[in-house]
């Protein structure tokens, strides 16, 4: 992987390029565990500065480059990014200076899809976790222009029977901007099994009609967003590493009983069916995972939930603050002083050569 840190006014701007060592096509890959995330075509910018690739794009086109992408930026709106105008893009790396900067970020890409998908059909489906991704959602009450009565809102996995993420959910943001109680999506609250509750969350889900709830082509219901925290130890919603739910393809919906806590969860194939997924990641404690995530692609499957999350046609985004996406810079800049010895070393040999 090339991972180059620059700078940008004043925002810190992480390029990622070719994410694995797989010469293929995702598309065409024989090997799953490559979880390969490779794009044919140019990388895709909106803003950059002049010596942001060795090549431009033109000459990147030429080549049909294979290439997964991008940037961030601490204040992401100063480099005027559009996501809409970015055709071929599958990953967008964004790294902010701090919790904060994801937060605010985080809110915007949810404001702008919900008036996207809202102005196309009258409908917007959204999946939410809990714990500090659910937090950060409070300030889209100071949003103006989303007609809140035509979201439906969903929980990527939900404790039984505390109904913890409802519950803060409905603290956060939901009472308080108004989307409709039977339009926001839960467990029972009752001594049902997760089994049973998860049985239940799937039918309720699949009675949505085709103009709520769209459907990939196998059948798969179709988020338009769906929004991701990742533990310290890889996992996301309630598919833990290395557990039968990891790898299960079952359900869209899997009930989870662990010593600890029931609960339900979106099975990954059904996070990976949506449109826009954004995985939210903040914290030192969350740099190993991420760097593995994003770099390691000799993980067995099953053992990173997190980087098996790969939307199948959509888009991820990964919101990182920079303690999060630390060990990238750091490996950059390794790989930076690796090249500048090598070359010592190679002009070393020549002067050498030279004198003989």
């Amino acid at each position: 992987m090339y991972s180059k840190a620059i700078t940008v006014g004043s925002s810190s701007v992480v390029l990622t390029r070719n994410l694995t060592s797989c010469n293929r096509n995702r598309n065409q890959c024989a090997t799953p565990s490559h979880r390969c995330r490779l794009v044919s075509g140019p990388v895709a910018f909106k803003s950059r500065p002049s010596n942001f690739f060795k090549c431009d794009a033109k000459k990147r086109a030429e080549k049909s480059s294979l290439a997964a992408f991008v940037w961030a930026g601490a204040e992401a709106e100063n480099l005027d990014i559009d996501y809409d105008e970015m055709e071929g893009v599958d990953i967008i790396i964004e790294v902010h200076e701090t919790a904060e900067k994801v937060g605010e970020e985080l809110c915007k890409l949810v404001a702008k899809a919900a008036k996207k998908g809202i102005s196309k059909r009258a409908a917007f489906t959204l999946a939410i976790p809990g714990g500090s991704v659910a937090k950060a959602l409070a300030p889209l009450q100071t949003y103006e222009g989303i007609e809140w009565d035509k979201v439906h809102l969903f929980f990527v996995n939900e404790r039984c029977p505390e109904q913890k993420n409802f519950k803060l959910a409905l603290e956060t943001f939901v009472t308080a901007v108004g989307i409709p109680l039977d339009q926001v999506y839960t467990v029972t609250g009752t001594d049902k099994s997760p089994e049973e509750e998860a049985q239940i969350y799937e039918e309720r889900l699949l009675s949505l009609p085709a103009e709520v709830m769209k459907r990939d082509a196998t059948g798969l219901p179709r988020f338009d967003m769906v929004l991701i925290g990742m533990g310290a130890d890889g996992h996301v919603g309630s598919i833990y590493p290395n557990s039968k739910e990891a790898t299960s393809e079952e359900s869209f919906i899997l009930g989870v009983s662990n010593p600890d806590k029931k609960s339900i969860t979106f099975s990954l194939p059904l996070m990976n069916a949506a449109e826009t997924v954004i995985i939210a990641a903040t914290g030192q404690s969350k740099a190993p995972v991420v760097k593995s995530a994003l770099e390691d692609f000799s993980i067995p499957p099953g053992s990173l939930p997190g980087g098996m999350v790969d939307p199948t046609d959509g888009v991820l985004v990964w919101l990182l603050d920079e303690a999060a996406g630390s060990l990238l810079e750091e490996e950059d800049e390794e790989e930076e002083e690796e090249e500048e010895m090598g070359k010592e070393r190679e002009e070393g040999e020549e002067t050498s050569s030279s004198l003989k």
